[in-house]
């Protein structure tokens, strides 16, 4: 045998043992891409002292673990106010996210952590079940403005398969 026989050889012995090793070992679970969702609320005019409240509910199309959120309050920064979101579901009576922020101008934003889940766990909400949006934001200042709304994202999985 040449050289160049056995060099051939063990090329087709090594790529035989990666096709055997490739059948035998099963495959991994694949990791599912996260679904995102959107919760809106629209802008109004808030007039000094006034606090609003809006709510955007939201129904699962089948059983989720709701993963994360990313939450975003619209109000201009140069007026005072005090914001809370919070997404919760209405028939457990259970708050799954919740983010507060309060500012008073000049450029002073008191932001306290936002709640949300551990690594690597979710909350289960079951098809049928409505998850809600809530905006709550107090006009501090002396002046009324818009508040422009507020959005969060809401990242979830199917139960099914994971």
């Amino acid at each position: 045998m040449s050289r160049r026989d056995l060099f051939m050889a063990s090329g087709a012995m090594l790529l035989l043992a990666v096709a055997i090793v490739r059948l035998a070992v099963p495959e991994r679970s694949r990791i599912r891409p996260l679904s995102i969702e959107a919760f809106e609320v629209p802008g109004e005019m808030v007039e000094p002292a006034q606090t609003v409240t809006q709510e955007a509910p939201w129904a699962p199309p089948t059983d989720v673990y709701v993963m994360g959120w990313n939450p975003w309050i619209g109000a201009p920064s140069a007026v005072a106010y005090d914001a809370d979101l919070q997404v919760y579901l209405p028939s457990e009576k259970a708050t799954v996210f919740i983010f507060g922020q309060r500012v008073t101008p000049p450029g002073t934003v008191d932001a306290w952590r936002s709640f949300s889940l551990p690594p690597g766990t979710g909350y289960k909400v079951l098809k049928g079940q409505k998850l809600s949006f809530r905006y709550r934001l107090t006009n501090m200042g002396k002046d009324s403005f818009d508040t422009r709304g507020a959005a969060a994202l809401l990242y979830f999985v199917p139960v099914e398969g994971n």
